[in-house]
């Protein structure tokens, strides 16, 4: 069962072949002519989703991105943004944060890619699980969610102080 008890909230992406060119492939995780967040240039949004590596390696991967596309009303590519990261034998966050800086943005899109040079064997699994979007300069704790979007209060820290000395220097 996946977080909070209900079924897997993951997908397995499998990447493997011999890239017969320069490869930069995307995965986007909305309709490119439909784009679901309606935004607008000045804006702030993250993007985030836990990842993971459960089968081969990085072995001959450039990059493997998270990033956030800009679109027109009409869906049409924009600015783009994307942060390289790699996943690892157990789960971990990933964010990625854009400020939109097209003037005609009308929607922000989250997507993934992968970036290998002509000639590359690739075989890796990643594990792909709770893709989050929001309008924030940080990525708030995932929501497990079986319908649309959802929302709750801000992230906040607490801690229990009492067994801590302070010492102050002056």
């Amino acid at each position: 069962t996946g977080p909070g008890g209900g079924p897997q909230n993951y997908i397995d992406i499998r990447f493997n072949g011999t890239a017969s060119a320069a490869l930069n492939y995307g995965i986007y995780f909305d309709s490119v002519t439909n784009p679901a967040a309606a935004a607008l240039v000045g804006e702030i949004w993250t993007a985030s989703l836990g990842a993971m590596l459960t089968a081969g390696s990085m072995a001959n991967v450039t990059s493997l991105n998270l990033g956030l596309f800009e679109r027109t009303s009409a869906g049409g590519a924009l600015s783009t943004s994307r942060q390289s990261f790699v996943p690892g034998a157990t789960r971990r966050r990933i964010a990625h944060t854009r400020l939109l800086t097209d003037a005609t943005t009308a929607f922000v899109a989250p997507y993934i890619n992968i970036i290998a040079n002509s000639g590359a064997v690739i075989d890796m699994t990643v594990r792909l699980y709770m893709q989050q979007m929001e309008k924030a300069a940080d990525a708030s704790a995932p929501i497990a969610t079986s319908s649309g979007a959802v929302t709750r209060t801000q992230d906040a820290l607490a801690a229990d102080s009492s067994g801590f000395e302070w010492v102050v220097s002056l």
